[in-house]
């Protein structure tokens, strides 16, 4: 008996220890781990990464072989086998392979940026759960408050001292109440499906009521320093225009000759040749054109990543602002709630006692559950923007 005590224990503690384990960054790791999407983006990485690697290889050898009859018969046959190889002028080797490299980066910073994506994405249900699961706690009070309000007018009514009126007021806000709490569960529930599904289909444990302490941010400039080194968004933007600007060197190096070497052997009746095969193309026709392109798509890419800079600038400087507006908010609506601590219990008395009508219970009761579903809307605002923010440090 005392094992399986001590076994139950010892299991309880266990799940204890993995539930408080499994805080907002717990949930990423194992999103990471498990998200379909980003398996998925990983092995397209792969594959880009191997085919801009093959893309810089030797053109297949030709070889042909050509067999003639003589007419008449006398003349005799001939036949003629020709093997030949192809290459660039050694100079396009060389820009494509630097091509190839820029665009193993930029293939790399864009499953960044898709991995970023997510995680922001999960981070943000996280943090909307949390939200959902506070307000549900102020809806179920609301409701087992507006309980106890319609039991005492039944009360009432029953002993001929309400009328049918109070009691039906009183009803319609306890529906009201309950309908509130039945759509923050729906709510909450669509939250929890979209999380498991960012997380392969496997079930979250995740059952966090408050947020943990939020870190102070860096000071804009440091911010933004941060953002031009690390934020995938930029870095997928700047690699664009690296690989435009090296697709105009590729597009130049094609103006310069092709060669091609190789062997010859010609036979007849008696005869037999062997020889050298030398080739050189002339590139006159081809090239200009496309270099003319290559460099408009470079300018394209310059401005995308000039405009990219200056929203991330932009944006970084709005969040910073609605971070102050949102603390001062906060501040202002818990003062507030100190303010009207006792102030249920008070209506509770008040109502009970007959000093006031139901009407004049219920109109002032809501402003109180208004500010606190406020600051707690704020509260989850907040949380939102420093996640939105520190997202680069995911």
């Amino acid at each position: 008996m005392r094992n399986i005590r001590y076994t139950l224990v010892v299991a309880a503690l266990v799940v204890a220890l993995g539930s408080r384990a499994q805080g907002i960054e717990g949930v990423l790791q194992q999103i990471e781990e498990n998200n379909l999407s980003l398996r998925a983006h990983s092995s397209l990485t792969e594959a880009r990464s191997l085919d801009a690697r093959t893309a810089n290889q030797l053109s297949n050898p030709h070889v042909q072989y050509v067999h003639a009859w003589g007419t008449p018969a006398e003349a005799g046959k001939n036949g003629e086998l020709v093997a030949t190889q192809s290459f660039d002028f050694p100079t396009a080797y060389a820009r494509r392979a630097q091509m190839a490299k820029m665009q193993r980066s930029h293939f790399t910073a864009d499953h960044a940026l898709v991995r970023q994506q997510t995680l922001l994405e999960a981070k943000q249900l996280c943090i909307d759960l949390i939200a959902l699961r506070r307000q549900k706690a102020v809806a179920d009070e609301r409701a087992q408050n507006a309980e106890r309000i319609a039991e005492v007018y039944a009360s009432r009514l029953d002993a001929g001292k309400g009328t049918i009126i109070e009691k039906n007021r009183a009803d319609m806000e306890l529906t009201a109440a309950r309908n509130a709490v039945s759509m923050i569960e729906i709510e909450i529930e669509a939250a929890e499906n979209r999380l498991r599904t960012l997380n392969g289909g496997v079930e979250v444990a995740f059952a966090d009521t408050e947020y943990a302490p939020l870190a102070e941010l860096l000071p804009l400039a440091e911010m933004e320093a941060l953002y031009a080194d690390r934020d995938p968004s930029l870095l997928v933007a700047a690699s664009q225009v690296e690989i435009a600007e090296q697709s105009v060197k590729v597009e130049r190096a094609k103006t310069l000759p092709q060669f091609t070497v190789g062997y010859k052997l010609a036979h007849s009746t008696g005869q037999h040749f062997n020889g050298v095969v030398v080739g050189m193309s002339v590139p006159i026709f081809s090239g200009y054109r496309n270099t003319r392109a290559a460099k408009a798509q470079a300018a394209y890419a310059e401005a995308e990543h000039l405009s990219a800079v200056n929203d991330v600038r932009t944006s970084l400087a709005a969040m910073y602002e609605r971070v102050e507006v949102l603390e001062h908010s906060i501040a202002e609506y818990r003062s507030i709630e100190a303010e009207m601590s006792d102030y249920r219990s008070y209506l509770a008395r008040a109502i009970e006692a007959g000093q006031i009508s139901i009407i004049d219970y219920y109109s002032s009761l809501s402003n109180y559950y208004d500010v606190l579903s406020a600051r707690i809307d704020f509260e989850r605002q907040l949380q939102q923007v420093h996640a939105q923010i520190n997202s680069v440090m995911l």
